[in-house]
């Protein structure tokens, strides 16, 4: 799972596993968050989106099971 560094306002960083659905965001402030059962599509929405931030907002923030890592 490589890590992909975005130029977002909020998102620092994601990785994504598409075999799992396993979604991790890393965000500026250094917290980081995975996000499980994520289907490839919106992960590859999300990575199309004019605003990666307001799109994990709206689409994956509070839709799926998660843990906090950091």
């Amino acid at each position: 799972m490589n890590r992909k560094y975005l130029q977002s306002s909020n998102v620092s960083a994601v990785r994504y596993q598409p075999f799992t659905g396993l979604l991790e965001i890393a965000f500026h402030d250094g917290q980081v968050y995975q996000y499980f059962k994520v289907p490839a599509k919106l992960y590859s929405d999300m990575m199309h989106a004019s605003s990666h931030g307001n799109f994990f907002n709206y689409n994956i923030r509070r839709q799926f099971t998660y843990r906090k890592l950091g």
